[in-house]
């Protein structure tokens, strides 16, 4: 590139006259300014592609899902998902597998809404892209809700925790079946840390499943397998997690473009 800045302004200076140099000085003198404006065109093209990403960056509304209406508000989900594809200007393609995602995640969402609140939000950063679900516990369990979860969490079956979706519902589960018990053991004046079998409560995180965990731990040929490879997440996210983060469950899935 420097050589073909060269070539017009040797001859410029030639027909000019410049100051009678001889031929060689004159082509490494050019030669030094032409790379010199070249780098800084490169310099300013990074810095304005660069600056255009950091604008498009967005985090989306904070939507509560109810019971009442959860079909419209799965809709709700996907469209604000939609906002912030268009906003980040994803294409086609990217744009249905983030709304994917989302509408996967959300068949999570009925059952966990019977121990609190569910907050959905969207958010990128650059090419990474989160879709996040937060449950915030907050009902007590009832006696045959304690028996069940207590049970799926020591014995780590659960019938109904079928296909990926299952088993993000089902840790889900397990963190809220720990926390709410700690809970209310720390409100009747008691402690017991040995009911932190899955995850930690000093207001810090813990991961109690995650997709590459799942991915790393599954043969070829097993039903975990299968499940992987009939799983729509599974094939589109590139990890979800599922957690605690000062007392609320989070479920996060993560994808760069």
């Amino acid at each position: 590139s420097s050589l073909s800045f060269s070539l017009p302004l040797l001859k410029f200076s030639a027909l000019c006259g410049i100051s009678g140099e001889r031929p060689a000085a004159i082509a490494i003198r050019v030669t030094f300014f032409s790379f010199f404006f070249s780098s800084a065109i490169e310099i300013l093209c990074f810095v304005w592609y660069n600056t255009g990403k950091e604008d498009k960056q967005m985090k989306t509304d904070t939507i509560q899902l109810h019971t009442s209406d959860i079909h419209n508000s799965i809709t709700d989900l996907s469209a604000e998902t939609e906002k912030l594809a268009d906003h980040s200007g994803l294409g086609k393609k990217e744009k249905m597998k983030l709304i994917l995602i989302t509408e996967e995640l959300a068949e999570a969402v009925p059952q966990l809404l019977n121990y609190g609140p569910v907050f959905f939000s969207a958010e990128n950063e650059g090419s990474v892209y989160t879709i996040s679900f937060v449950i915030k516990p907050d009902k007590p369990l009832y006696n045959d809700e304690r028996k069940k979860l207590v049970k799926y969490s020591t014995s780590g079956k659960n019938a109904l925790a079928v296909g990926i979706t299952g088993k993000i519902r089902e840790a889900a589960e397990k963190i809220i079946a720990d926390h709410l018990e700690e809970k209310e053991f720390e409100n009747s004046g008691n402690s017991n840390p040995g009911r932190r079998n899955h995850v930690l409560f000093d207001n810090g995180s813990a991961e109690a499943w995650t997709l590459s965990g799942y991915r790393s731990g599954s043969e070829k040929g097993t039903k975990s397998w299968d499940e992987l490879e009939m799983s729509i997440l599974a094939k589109v996210a590139d990890e979800i997690t599922v957690g605690i983060m000062s007392g609320n469950v989070e479920i996060k899935a993560i994808i760069k473009f």
